[in-house]
């Protein structure tokens, strides 16, 4: 699965969903002899160990920590439409990243994600980040 296709099922999705979960974990994790989505759905449906990226602030919060230390951000809103932003520390321009999806977990994932994608692919800036406009 691709990172574009990720960012897709978290914005269009609504609450949380352990095989998107597993999804991610697997994107971002490297040397798994299994895969986490393939757990989620064949064998234990709510692993322990499997962030809830989907349902949980916090999970995302942590994510971010972890994948762009030293980068800010927001989420508004309880219930679609929702808005995450990421963006590097002291900056709030074009350089922050926006997404939107039906919770504030979702939407805040969805722009780390995007963030991530626009380090993938060009370590220089994140102005084409934003493929949604702005609200």
């Amino acid at each position: 699965m691709t990172l574009s296709s990720l960012i897709s099922r978290v914005e269009e999705g609504e609450g949380a969903d352990r095989v998107i979960d597993g999804a991610i974990y697997d994107f971002l994790s490297t040397g798994l002899s299994v895969s986490a989505e393939h757990i989620v759905t064949h064998t234990a449906p709510n692993p322990s160990w499997l962030p809830r990226y989907t349902g949980s602030l916090d999970a995302v919060v942590s994510l971010i920590g972890q994948k762009l230390p030293g980068w800010e951000w927001s989420a508004t809103g309880r219930k679609g439409p929702c808005y995450g932003h990421v963006w590097p520390a002291g900056w709030r321009d074009d350089r922050a990243v926006l997404a939107e999806a039906m919770s504030p977990a979702r939407a805040l994932l969805a722009a780390c994600l995007r963030a991530l994608s626009a380090l993938e692919d060009s370590k220089a800036g994140l102005a084409d980040a934003n493929s949604k406009d702005r609200p």
